[in-house]
């Protein structure tokens, strides 16, 4: 059975988070590290980030998000805008034959995510890709991501729950995603230019779709034992290792915090694609 590094992450900035989840990538994709990983984390302070090609004044109200002391954060994958709260975020970083996986970006995407459908089903509830129920038909067309629909994005009761986006460099895959505990659609509403009027009607929560509490720990372990499963695979938690510590720092001071990175949507770089 294959062995993949699992990563607890202490709640952290969105700086520090999405400058975590590049030193992973980066280091088994110059293989600094020889496991896979799975890394589990969240966000404090609460924050925005970007889809990588998104424009700032597209997506956001900024006076509103500076008022608000909300950092903005541009991810290094595609797909739109997401405010991470009360959620749990996973990433995956690992190579195709890791999991054998389709060259087809889609076709790879679907697998990965199927674990969190399992999670889903493991916690009670009916959770499908919209590819799979075709009466309910994908929409896109809002800058906010859990108000559209893409053919893997799932489905719960009829709403899109959560979201996911994935980048490839080499042979490597990196992909993560948002599970939302509680959506704050007030705040929502105050820092986004979304479509306000059917935002409660196309997007659910985990706790909203369950109608009780769910703490973070019991939605971790459930995509855990979720991955393994859905993946035949063992995860082993681990830390991050010395060289992932200073290149996240150093990601963070360089780019995750520049104002260049996170606002000029030039900065992005061509080779991500999303989902």
């Amino acid at each position: 059975m294959q062995e993949w590094r699992l990563i607890f992450s202490k709640h952290a900035h969105p700086y520090e988070n999405m400058a975590v989840d590049e030193a992973i990538l980066t280091a088994y994709d110059c293989r600094i590290t020889s496991l896979p990983t799975l890394r589990i984390y969240g966000w404090n302070p609460a924050g925005i980030s970007l889809g990588y090609f998104q424009r700032t004044e597209d997506v956001l109200n900024r006076p509103d998000c500076g008022k608000e002391m909300i950092p903005v954060v541009r991810r290094m994958t595609g797909g739109e805008a997401i405010f991470h709260a009360n959620e749990v975020t996973y990433s995956i970083s690992c190579r195709t034959g890791d999991l054998a996986l389709s060259r087809s970006v889609k076709e790879s995407f679907k697998i990965l995510t199927s674990f969190i459908i399992l999670a889903y089903k493991t916690l009670g509830l009916d959770a499908f890709f919209f590819s799979d129920t075709p009466e309910q038909k994908p929409e896109k067309g809002d800058c906010f991501c859990f108000a559209n629909r893409e053919h893997f994005d799932i489905s719960v009761q009829g709403r899109k729950i959560g979201g996911n986006a994935q980048k490839r460099i080499k042979q490597c895959i990196f992909q993560h995603g948002s599970i939302p505990l509680r959506i704050d659609t007030d705040m929502i509403h105050l820092l986004f230019r979304a479509n306000a009027g059917d935002l409660k009607q196309r997007m659910i929560s985990l706790e909203e779709a369950l109608n009780r509490k769910v703490s973070s720990l019991e939605c971790s372990t459930a995509m855990i034992m979720a991955f393994e499963k859905a993946f035949s695979v063992r995860l082993v938690e681990q830390g991050l290792t010395s060289w992932e510590k200073d290149c996240a720092q150093r990601l963070v001071k360089e780019k995750y915090s520049s104002r260049a990175w996170n606002y000029a949507r030039n900065s992005a770089a061509k080779e991500t694609v999303g989902i």
